[in-house]
This record gives C-alpha cells, sequence and structure tokens, in this order.
C-alpha cells in the first residue's frame, strides 16, 4: 500500500509539500516531476514509482490545462498543447497495475456557459469515454471510474468571465472546496464499491453539495 504520492508537473511548490507532509504524519512520501505529455517519461516515472514503493494501488490521472478561448481565437500550438496534456497526458498514465480514477469535468456532460471553449471541452469528454472504455476491456482488473467535478476554487476553477455565472447556477452560490472532493480523491472508491466500474461521479455545488452519479457498473 502506497502512504503517498504526488505526481507534479510544473508545480515545485508540489515538491516542497510533499516533504511537508512526509515529515508531519511520518509517512513515505515522493514527489515526481514528469512532462505527463511525454510517454518515455511516464514510462519511467511509473517504473520509478514502482521500484520506491513496491506497487501502485491506487492511480489518480487529474493533471490537465486550460486555454478558454472560442475555437476560431485558438492557436494551432494552443490547441496541440492543450491536447497533449488532456488527452495524451491521461493515455500515457496507463499502467498494469493499481485502481484507476480519472478526472474529468462535467463539461464533459453539458456545454457550460458562458465561456466559450470547445477544445478543452473536447478534451474532457475525450477522457470522459476514454475512462469507461477503460474499465469495459479492464473489467477483470483494474477498477477504472471518473470524477466530473464543477466549479471548484482552485486555479483552473471558474475564470473571471465566468464567475458570476457560476455563482448564480449553483444554489450555495459559491464554487465548491477542494476538501468536498476528497472521498472521491482518494482510494476509499476502489475499496468501498469493489464492484463498481466505469462509474461517473458528477459534482457540483447545490442546496447541499449532493453527488450526482450517473453510473454505467460492470461486472
Amino acid at each position: 500500500m502506497l502512504d503517498c504520492i504526488q505526481q507534479v508537473e510544473r508545480n515545485d511548490a508540489g515538491v516542497k509539500k510533499t516533504d511537508a507532509l512526509a515529515q508531519t504524519h511520518g509517512v513515505k512520501a515522493a514527489a515526481y516531476k514528469v512532462d505527463i505529455s511525454d510517454p518515455g517519461q511516464m514510462k519511467n516515472t511509473i517504473a520509478a514509482v514502482v521500484r520506491d514503493f513496491g506497487r501502485i494501488d491506487f492511480f489518480v490521472a487529474k493533471a490537465g490545462m486550460a486555454i478558454s478561448k472560442p475555437i476560431l481565437e485558438q492557436q494551432l500550438d494552443q490547441y496541440r498543447e492543450k491536447v497533449s496534456a488532456n488527452v495524451d497526458g491521461v493515455v500515457f498514465q496507463r499502467q498494469d497495475s493499481g485502481n484507476l480514477m480519472i478526472i474529468s469535468s462535467m463539461i464533459a456532460h453539458i456545454v457550460n456557459v458562458p465561456t466559450d471553449q470547445p477544445v478543452y471541452n473536447g478534451t474532457k469528454a475525450f477522457i470522459l469515454h476514454f475512462g469507461k472504455s477503460l474499465a469495459r476491456e479492464w473489467r477483470e482488473f483494474p477498477r477504472v471510474n471518473i470524477v466530473s467535478p464543477g466549479f471548484f476554487d482552485t486555479k483552473m476553477g471558474a475564470s473571471p468571465l465566468s464567475v458570476s455565472e457560476a455563482y448564480r447556477m449553483t444554489s450555495l452560490g459559491r464554487q465548491g472546496h477542494t476538501k468536498e472532493l476528497r472521498v472521491y480523491n482518494s482510494p476509499l472508491p476502489a475499496t468501498l464499491l469493489p464492484i463498481r466500474r466505469g462509474a461517473t461521479f458528477l459534482l457540483m455545488v447545490d442546496t447541499c453539495f449532493h453527488e450526482h452519479e450517473f453510473i454505467d457498473c460492470l461486472n
């Protein structure tokens, strides 16, 4: 069982935080800086994790990026960068051990307003269906599930253009807090729901922050 693994891309703060958590809680932890769009780096990094910790029990594929622009304003290099991170990055993170949780987005299910960002929306729709397809292909083992968050208060949360609309359309009038994602962004779903595969957890902030689940259970 891995005590802690944090995969970091372009995030030196993540390395420092991992070291601090290890010292505070007395656990073995390591941060691995890797370009997720590079299949060679991903393969070597996964091998390094297995070498350092013995095996991978639970893998969260959540790194990504957003350049929110209408299609006619999207530069080709921006399109390729986004697809490379959001699509290729998830595909390259596949590995043959441990359970997999893919972080998609609510925009894989709907077209949110008022920001026009068809390329970003499309990348999240891809990994949603990719995850469901993996759940079918890997139905014997491991388990694959998908989380589709709405607006959460992070650096990739609601933009200044859309924040007022995001607040208006949620009953609590706010974005979600990252702590409200912890139960889905941990090994618990795989441990507590041993037969659930291909499930999509669509998380929105409503009156009581209910979790609306669209489940395709393969067993």
